[in-house]
């Protein structure tokens, strides 16, 4: 019966032999000091494990500068990846700051109807009501001739008679209402259209974040791709047109992590709203970053120094 050493020993030599029996042999150009004394070349073999062979680890510039001689497929999957990851984050984000507060604000609609006709808003009453509010977010109404309740969270929704209003630290934005658009609700209507539609919504907006991300992600590889082939023109780097554009594809996941990060911490407020919209600009910037930064990490053209044997010119040939 085997001790408790005798097992690690057993499992450890087991793991050891599958790895070499999954390992992929990579010849090494010979050195210097591998020449025999014959004079006669000999390589040296290295076995390397498969997972770190090929353009998988788009976080380093040596690790996105494989990408350029990768295929395509797989630095647009690694794009699709990573928008996907941001999409679920974002709604997460909204699930978790903005779901509660938009069912409150439905529980605090007017028994009565409140109605959209011809372009207003017939609320009932004219006095300005905080319908519901988190420091993230919020929801009130506002009367015509009702004082002003004041914003009491990063961004504000405010329904007014006239227009739908954006309130924020920068100013707000507002929106006439349409007048061709009729409505009419109840705060037991309002509550059940909420649960309804909360899953299909945050369906479609992953769908719809995730194929805007991707978009956006394709259009800035666009935009970089000439200014990277540029240099590694210059640096005379082995890099093709294409592989450019593939490098640069490449170069968006680390900003996507950036953002999924702070979407992440502002949900559970460690982060304030100035810095997240600093954080949006990350896939962008960081993009451009890493794609710069991958340039110098591109393979250089080997240059042929073996000699060619000398011949006798005038030795006739046979």
């Amino acid at each position: 019966m085997l001790s408790g050493e005798g097992w690690l020993s057993k499992l450890e030599f087991s793991l050891s032999d599958r790895l070499l029996n999954a390992a992929v042999p990579v010849e090494i150009p010979p050195s210097v000091s591998d020449l025999h004394p014959s004079g006669n070349k000999r390589s040296r073999i290295r076995w390397v494990p498969p997972f770190f062979l090929g353009a998988w680890f788009p976080f380093t510039g040596s690790g996105v500068a494989r990408f350029a001689n990768a295929p395509a497929w797989r630095a647009l999957c690694v794009l699709a990846l990573f928008t996907s990851f941001t999409a679920s984050t974002l709604v997460q984000a909204l699930q978790t700051v903005a779901w509660p507060v938009l069912l409150r604000a439905a529980k605090s609609f007017p028994e009565s109807p409140v109605s959209l006709l011809g372009g207003q808003l017939h609320w009932g009453s004219d006095t300005s009501q905080l319908l519901a509010d988190s420091p993230q977010f919020g929801i009130a109404f506002l009367g015509t001739n009702a004082p002003p309740i004041g914003r009491t969270a990063d961004l504000q929704i405010e329904l007014t008679p006239n227009d739908l209003r954006f309130a924020g630290i920068a100013g707000s934005v507002r929106f006439p209402w349409p007048r061709t658009l009729k409505l009419s609700t109840n705060r037991r209507e309002t509550v059940a259209a909420c649960e309804a539609w909360h899953s299909p919504v945050l369906v479609m907006l992953w769908f719809a974040i995730a194929f805007l991300g991707s978009l956006i992600g394709i259009i800035s590889a666009a935009l970089l791709t000439p200014l990277v082939w540029l240099l590694t023109t210059l640096l005379r780097r082995q890099v093709s047109l294409g592989g450019s554009w593939k490098l640069c594809i490449a170069a968006t996941p680390a900003g996507h992590l950036t953002l999924s990060a702070a979407l992440l911490s502002y949900s559970l407020r460690f982060l304030s709203w100035p810095a997240l919209l600093v954080a949006m600009a990350c896939p962008i910037a960081l993009s451009w970053v890493w794609g710069l930064w991958a340039v110098f990490h591109c393979p250089i053209p080997q240059k042929n120094t073996e000699k060619q044997p000398l011949t006798n010119p005038f030795q006739p040939s046979s």
